[in-house]
This record gives C-alpha cells, structure tokens and sequence, in this order.
C-alpha cells in the first residue's frame, strides 16, 4: 500500500530486524532466568561509556573534533560526534540498567545514587524533551514503588528537582535553552494561543505535516519511512505553520504521528491498544501490591508518553529502546501471570 513500495520495502528490512531483535530477547528472557542480569550489565557498560566520554568532551572542550554546539544550546554528544542525542539515548536506557542493581546490600541508596548521576549527564547534554521526561519518569518511579517509605520518596524528589532548577538557576546556557529558548518558541506572539505558538515551531510544522499525510493515507499510510520524501510535497506547503518551510526532516519526531502518517489508522490503532494493554495491567498490578519496584511503568511511561518529541519508532538506534521495552513488558506480564497459576 505504499506510495513508494521499493523505498519502502528496503527501508522496512530494518524494521523486521527489530522485530527479530524483540522475539530473540523474549526467548532468552523466557529460557534463562538470569538474561535480564545480563542484559542489565550490558546496559550498564553502555551508559558507562557515554558519561565518559561526555565527562572527557565537557572537561576538554571537544571529543573526536565535537565540542559544545550553540544550535543545540551548547549540547554534548559524547561518543555520538555529531549526532547530539547523547541525552536522549541516556534518559530512554538508564531504567533498563536496574535489575542489575536489585540484588545489591542497599538497594534503594544505590539506584538513587544512580539516578543522581545520570541525571546530572542528562541535563549537562541539555536536551529539553529528555530532561523532562527523565524528571518525569523518576517521579512517577518513586511514587508507586512500594519498596521505598513516603519520607524517602519525598526526600528523593525533591533532591532530583532541586538539582534540576540550581542547573537553571546557575548555568547560563542551561537557562537560555530551558528558558529563553522556549519562551520564545512557546509565547513568541501573546496575541496567539500556545497551539498555534506550538504550529508555528519546526516541532509543529513536523507534526502537521504527518497528519496531512496521514489524512491523505487514512488507512494504510504513505508506508515505511517515507515521510522523509513525501513532506517535500508541494501540496503540504499549506499547513497552517510559519515554519512550513522547515516541515521536512527524516521523521515528524513524534511516534504516535510517524505511525499514523506512515502506517496508517489500522496499525496506530492496534498499537495504541497494545500500550494501554500494558499501561492498564501495570497499574492494575501496581495498586494490588504485585510489583514491589515500580520499574515497568516509569519504563512504559518514558517511551511511550505521547507528548513528548522522539527519535524515529524505526530506525536502529531510537527504535531498539521500543522494541527491547516490548520484550521487557510482554516478559514481566507472563512470569506474573505464571506465578498467579502457581
């Protein structure tokens, strides 16, 4: 059904290798008890080399040629030269790290040690979206894990927000990108509302694009990976958006859109059905006591919380996060489920 079916049959070769990625970590989930350690160490050497070579890019000034970059507000990339989604790829990895530290001597102090650390790595890439989100996804970690009583929980929220407003309130080029940045992305004109605001950024000339698309694709989309084509159409000059000349990109950076304008509403719908299937029986499991650690959600809520601009759901490096994340939920579902029948 694809409006280019060869560039969209070569491009999706990627896509059916992540979904083997995802069925190959279910088996081994599944068949060794101890693969989630495993996985979980890797996990942590990953992390271990970004926040190295971002501590030697910070301490330096450049890494590889790549230093700060003022487009960006002065972001590090680390080992990612110059692709400056060191941040991103720390906040969507650094919750899959944490079976490695649950059987540790003093678990809760480690993983909020933990959390300190990449936190800090992540606000010092000065990212927006994944500074939030980490935030986020932290809060709503502590709030629901059973395991940690309300004086700590408060004590480490806390802690994570104040590191959070002393960044703003002490670094400069933290304050311009928080700040300036989005003030004048986000009530450039007080007369409009902050939707229109929000079109009239490159994010939104992205976004309605997709959803012109997808209006013009209801049901199947314009097929894998061609939004980085069919954008250019010059029919999509009229979205309502003074950014419209900046619509195009390689993905519209929100995985919700790129499924619906590249895949159409029959996928967007069984998607969207899958992760509220996983979100629904989380917090069902959550409030009945089941999972001491709220590990799952804070995880499902980082990837999948709609709001958010993303890397693309089918490239190899975003689209691993997703598809692991699906191994991940489909295995803590099915032991729950196994010990329920014991």
């Amino acid at each position: 059904f694809s409006t280019l079916p060869f560039n969209s049959f070569v491009r999706s070769l990627g896509i059916t290798k992540l979904i083997f990625f995802s069925l190959a970590l279910i088996y081994l989930l599944d068949k060794n008890e101890y693969f989630n350690q495993i996985l979980a160490k890797f996990i942590i050497l990953i992390i271990t080399i970004i926040i190295l070579s971002m501590s030697y890019q910070f301490l330096n000034g450049s890494l590889f040629g790549h230093g700060y970059v003022t487009n960006h507000g002065n972001s590090l990339s680390g080992v990612f030269g110059d692709e400056y989604i060191a941040g991103s790829v720390l906040s969507k990895m650094y919750l899959l790290a944490l079976p490695f530290f649950f059987n540790v001597k003093k678990k809760n102090l480690i993983i909020f040690l933990y959390f300190i650390l990449v936190f800090f790595f992540i606000i010092l890439s000065n990212q927006r979206s994944p500074i939030i989100m980490t935030l986020l996804s932290l809060i709503c970690y502590y709030l629901f894990t059973y395991e940690i009583n309300f004086k700590k929980k408060f004590f480490g929220i806390f802690l994570i927000v104040a590191i959070l407003f002393s960044s703003l309130s002490f670094n400069e080029r933290f304050h311009d990108k928080f700040i300036k940045k989005t003030n004048n992305q986000l009530f450039s004109s007080p007369e409009k509302s902050l939707v229109s605001n929000l079109k009239d950024t490159m994010w939104g000339a992205h976004f309605l694009t997709a959803y012109e698309i997808y209006k013009d694709n209801k049901f199947f989309g314009s097929g894998a990976k061609t939004f980085r084509i069919k954008c250019a159409d010059v029919k999509y000059e009229l979205i309502e958006s003074d950014n419209k000349d900046l619509r195009c990109s390689s993905h519209p950076h929100n995985i919700y859109l790129e499924i619906l304008s590249e895949f159409g509403l029959i996928v967007f719908i069984s998607m969207v059905l899958f992760i509220l299937y996983f979100t629904i029986l989380s917090l069902k499991n959550i409030f009945l006591g089941k999972y001491k650690n709220n590990f799952y959600f804070a995880l499902l809520f980082i990837l999948f919380w709609p709001l958010q601009t993303t890397g693309s759901f089918t490239s190899s490096m975003n689209g691993f996060f997703y598809f692991i994340g699906f191994a991940i939920f489909y295995n803590s579902i099915k032991n729950l489920k196994f010990k329920n029948n014991d």
